[in-house]
């Protein structure tokens, strides 16, 4: 994981960066479990959506996106496009105010190498290649240390997203906490 400190005011109460705008990947660690599917609710309603999205029309568009269809989870999700053809680095495009707001932080528009070790891009670097490629989904469940909520489980599920061209591979992804659980109709 990988985010930047906000400074919390009445107003928006995590919306706005730190006064330093130190990354806080040194002082948080995500304990995490891979698992075959996911577990959460609001999981499992991601990976059905992928399902059906990929039956009907080949995959999630960034197009089409935000959708009714997603309305319940959007401010759990978020998405992020490779900075280079490669893949070895990603930009994180968007982050959904559940994230923001549950997190106290923000990544919108930073890359995961400004938080992350080079050998950790690596490795997120393989899993987004391989998830954005459509050869597999990520399904991680666990705790996030260091942030002051280490007592909720989370569960990452991370889905492939075609990105605004249509054929560019991105990634789409749910943060979804374990004390919130919602009845998605």
């Amino acid at each position: 994981m990988f985010f930047r400190r906000t400074k919390k005011t009445p107003d928006a109460p995590s919306a706005q960066p730190a006064e330093d705008d130190a990354p806080v990947y040194g002082n948080m660690r995500a304990a995490v479990e891979h698992h075959e599917a996911a577990t959460h609710p609001d999981g499992k309603f991601l990976v059905d959506y992928h399902n059906r999205m990929m039956a009907e029309q080949g995959g999630i568009r960034r197009t089409d996106l935000p959708c009714r269809a997603l309305s319940p989870i959007m401010p759990n999700l978020f998405m992020m496009a490779p900075v280079t053809p490669a893949a070895e680095d990603w930009e994180i495009r968007i982050v959904g105010q559940e994230i923001i707001t549950r997190l106290g932080i923000d990544a919108t528009g930073h890359r995961i190498s400004e938080f992350l070790t080079p050998d950790q891009t690596a490795h997120h670097a393989t899993i987004y290649r391989d998830v954005a490629a459509g050869r597999r989904l990520s399904i991680t469940t666990g705790r996030i240390e260091g942030l002051d909520r280490d007592y909720v489980t989370v569960e990452f599920v991370h889905v492939p997203l075609l990105g605004p061209d249509g054929q560019s591979k991105w990634l789409m992804g749910g943060v979804f906490f374990g004390d919130l659980i919602r009845t998605i109709i």
